[in-house]
């Protein structure tokens, strides 16, 4: 049985372990308490476009093939993806390179440059990308039941944000956002496989020195009646329906006869009635059998082999 372990650092930085000694491999993660729900309307889409630029370029790594390049020789994987409610940094490699993951991530983290003709390019990868967000029925329907469900706010807009709020971005909306968000008090640092020694006098070398503060938390959701159904029209050969009902909290001790109700409900084939979401949250049918806090959707970049692009 695997056995987790805390700790916390002195400026309240958490990290969370597993340790497997007996495999190979190793995933080092740098999760946040900050995602899209965390943004304001003018900023909409800002932890999204955050994400992309993290792995654009540090003072000591200047371009992204630089970064990637040293995930490369040590033949790791490294990627990340955000959601409402958190963003998620990892790089997955072999035991022996668990201090170049670290180095790496904390240094995107701590050093990256946000560049403005880098933001400029990038405004038009995120744009392309909501173009085949929206081009896409099975992905655009979540959007569009979420925003049926909470209305304009934070929860029912889009994670990617709105063609506008992107062109309109600049340097200091990046900043501006991670200043108050990327706090360490709201930082986990996750570690599983085999750790190895050393690990926490290593994460307060990086990240000890990260400076704490009082972040806040974002809006309560209010209550959003606004009907019970919404349709998309869009000229295509699909037809795709969502369909739920509010569920348990996430705390709520019932939670997991839904999840196991999620997995009767359906099988693993494409063909399943998909089921329920816990965290008050609804219980949608698209076509697969899952049980997840809301929100559930994440955007997720691919391979660096295509730097700045994401995949749901």
């Amino acid at each position: 049985m695997t056995v987790f372990q805390r700790d916390t650092l002195d400026n309240g930085l958490r990290v969370l372990t597993a340790d497997l000694p007996y495999a190979q491999s190793v995933a080092v993660m740098v999760m946040l308490a900050a995602g899209s729900r965390y943004e304001t309307a003018e900023s909409g889409g800002i932890a999204h476009f955050s994400e992309h630029m993290f792995f654009k370029g540090t003072e000591r790594r200047p371009s992204a093939r630089q970064i990637a390049g040293e995930i490369d020789a040590i033949g790791g994987e490294f990627n990340a993806f955000t959601g409402k409610e958190n963003t998620t940094y990892y790089v997955k490699c072999a035991a022996e390179h668990r201090d170049v993951a670290l180095d790496v991530l904390v240094d995107m983290l701590r050093n990256s440059r946000f560049a403005e003709d880098e933001i400029e390019r990038e405004k038009g990868v995120i744009i392309e990308e909501m173009n085949m967000y929206y081009d896409t029925p099975r992905d655009f329907i979540g959007g569009v039941y979420e925003e049926l469900l909470w209305g304009d706010q934070p929860l029912g807009r889009e994670i990617i944000g709105r063609k506008e709020t992107i062109r309109d971005a600049t340097r200091d909306t990046f900043l501006g956002y991670l200043d108050r968000w990327y706090r360490p008090s709201r930082m986990v640092l996750g570690v599983a496989g085999r750790i190895g020694d050393g690990l926490l006098e290593r994460a307060q070398e990086l990240l000890g020195d990260l400076v704490d503060a009082e972040t806040g938390e974002p809006e309560p959701t209010a209550p959003y009646l606004n009907g019970r159904v919404s349709v998309s029209t869009k000229q295509s050969e699909q037809a795709h329906v969502s369909l739920g009902v509010h569920s348990l909290p996430l705390d709520h001790p019932d939670r997991y006869a839904i999840q196991l109700l999620a997995t009767a409900a359906g099988c693993p084939r494409a063909s399943s009635p998909r089921c329920a979401s816990v965290g008050g949250s609804p219980t949608t049918s698209t076509g697969s059998t899952t049980a997840t806090p809301t929100p559930a959707r994440s955007t997720r970049r691919r391979a660096w082999t295509s730097p700045g692009s994401t995949t749901r």
